[in-house]
């Protein structure tokens, strides 16, 4: 990543290229930058450490889509609402990943290596979450999911069984959940 940048950078646009390292405080400035995109690159998981995206406090949408990356990237800005990984070897989320993006929207994690096993206890249940996509992993079951998601994409995996209760629940189920079931599921696409 070519540094140092202007700090008044609100798009930040290196698909395509080579970047395989970010060096430290490339990103520390840049308070005004709203999209990062580093799709189609060579980012390996060293390439980032924990402060890699601090500074980044507008950052809205954050794609790291076409990479090697085997793990979730640490520490991302807290108001990314969209977060686009597809096409990588990511085989798991650490459990409450999402705590630190609580506005997290548009989630795309679409050709990875995602198993049942690599997923936390409580799933996608994350109430920011509306568009969840998971195509081509290997699950083998629905992942819990939150009742304010509107569409999952669960193509292209090893689904054995679909527990429609959790997906979609009876109104005697609606109202024995704690959660926001309580409205119903917003769940449109499947």
């Amino acid at each position: 990543v070519p540094s140092p940048l202007p700090r008044s950078l609100e798009q930040l646009q290196l698909a395509r290229n080579k970047v395989s390292r970010i060096p430290q405080g490339t990103f520390s400035n840049l308070e005004n930058l709203t999209l990062l995109d580093l799709q189609h690159n060579k980012l390996l998981d060293n390439a980032f450490q924990r402060d890699t995206f601090k500074g980044l406090k507008n950052l809205m949408q954050l794609n790291m889509a076409k990479n090697a990356l085997r793990n979730m990237p640490p520490r991302l800005p807290a108001n990314t609402m969209q977060l686009f990984l597809d096409n990588n070897s990511i085989e798991g989320i650490p459990e409450n990943y999402f705590n630190v993006i609580p506005k997290v929207a548009f989630l795309r994690l679409n050709h990875n290596k995602i198993s049942d096993a690599g997923l936390p206890s409580r799933g996608f249940d994350v109430s920011s979450i509306l568009d969840l996509q998971l195509s081509h992993n290997r699950l083998t079951k629905v992942p819990r999911i939150s009742a304010h998601l509107q569409h999952l994409h669960l193509d292209h995996n090893k689904i054995k069984s679909v527990n429609v209760s959790l997906i979609c629940p009876t109104t005697s189920t609606l109202h024995t959940e704690q959660d926001s079931f309580i409205h119903g599921p917003q769940l449109s696409y499947l």
